[in-house]
């Protein structure tokens, strides 16, 4: 059975690794081991920020071995075997713009064979400004990439496929999988009723901030969840049908703050498959509203962070859609911007999704590149 390490310079929540399934590529011939050098840039405090909102948000499954200096990196990859593979999926405060490749360095050192994640590719627009913003951050990746000499480079969509091309100047394998985070075959629906499904981004609780030392993204909750839950009375009454909120389990709600409307946790993809329309800000679940062509409100407010709607814009403008805001939400607007833009839709599946003509799920994917090394 070959061994198949996991490595990363963040901590292992559970928003991907139960995902993809680690616990069951033993069944395809692979012993995962789980490597995190987290505790070489973050400190303890910002971990348990990070987790608190969920107390099983951290990843269980398997055990993660914690490396405190790339002293003990170096002595754990020195003993490796000449099989052993390396999947790098986050090297963190690594992959800033910066020369610093102590990871890459001991990884080429002892010839071990690596594979890099390409998973979530840069959005592009077609605006002449922002692909000429793009083309120069690739063009920086590149050479700050220099050093990076993955045997298997695994990415999604033909957008990855491009940027991989640009990012990375050595000679891999490439190989494509269709994004791990949905539901690409008909699922049963957990709910007999028509409804409605907003998809939450909890107001008090970003992990991303909290491990990086940042700012709630979201300025005054209480006022943010006021208007929110009076866009949803407002479509309700319009609509004539329930909103259900459908969240990831990164916070548990002790308290429901959407005027006691039902929340399901971990249920979020069949939700929306099954939904009379979405609503969301810019969480990656939305994509599912994509695959299953689905009417899609995107929502900013006006105590979210500048940064935060840039990216709900941005979200819109791939998407085909217009993003709306909580306090200025008019029928006439609700009307205008409900329709689906099927050509988008597509367009986006492909680019960021699913290449063409690729077949089978993620992890037969997944695996069927490691075997190609």
């Amino acid at each position: 059975m070959k061994k198949l390490i996991i490595f990363s310079a963040v901590p292992f929540f559970n928003t991907w690794p139960k995902k993809w399934k680690l616990n069951k590529f033993k069944n395809f011939g692979y012993q995962v081991v789980l490597w995190s050098i987290e505790d070489i840039f973050f400190n303890s405090k910002n971990i348990q920020k990070a987790s608190m909102g969920n107390e099983k948000y951290k990843y269980t499954d398997l055990k993660t071995i914690k490396i405190k200096t790339f002293i003990q990196l170096e002595n754990m990859v020195s003993k490796l075997n000449k099989d052993d593979l390396i999947c790098i999926t986050n090297r963190g405060p690594l992959n800033k713009f910066n020369f610093d490749n102590r990871d890459i360095d001991i990884f080429n050192k002892y010839k071990i064979k690596y594979i890099c994640i390409h998973l979530i590719p840069y959005q592009t627009f077609n605006s002449f400004w922002l692909k000429i913003k793009y083309f120069l951050r690739h063009l920086r990746l590149r050479v700050f990439n220099y050093k990076i000499k993955p045997s298997l480079v695994i990415g999604c969509g033909s957008e990855g496929r491009r940027q991989v091309s640009t990012i990375y100047k050595n000679n891999f394998i490439y190989k494509s999988v269709p994004f791990y985070d949905l539901l690409w075959l008909k699922q049963k629906s957990i709910l007999k009723k028509k409804y409605i499904v907003y998809v939450d981004e909890p107001a008090n609780h970003s992990p991303d901030a909290n491990l990086f030392g940042a700012a709630n993204p979201v300025n005054d909750i209480k006022r943010y969840y006021f208007r929110l839950n009076k866009v949803f009375e407002k479509i309700e009454k319009w609509k004539n049908m329930k909103i259900i909120i459908a969240t990831s389990g990164k916070y548990n709600y002790k308290k429901n703050p959407f005027y006691n409307r039902k929340i399901f946790y971990h249920k979020t993809p069949n939700l929306i498959q099954h939904s009379q329309f979405v609503i969301g800000h810019k969480s990656m679940a939305l994509h599912q509203a994509i695959i299953n062509y689905k009417r899609i409100i995107l929502l900013k407010d006006k105590d979210f962070s500048k940064l935060k709607n840039n990216h709900i814009d941005n979200l819109a403008r791939l998407y085909g859609i217009n993003a709306m805001v909580t306090d200025n939400f008019s029928k006439k607007n609700f009307k205008k911007n409900i329709d689906v833009n099927f050509l988008n839709y597509k367009k986006f599946i492909y680019q960021y999704l699913r290449e063409k003509y690729l077949k089978g799920n993620f992890i037969k994917n997944f695996i069927f590149a490691l075997n190609q090394i």
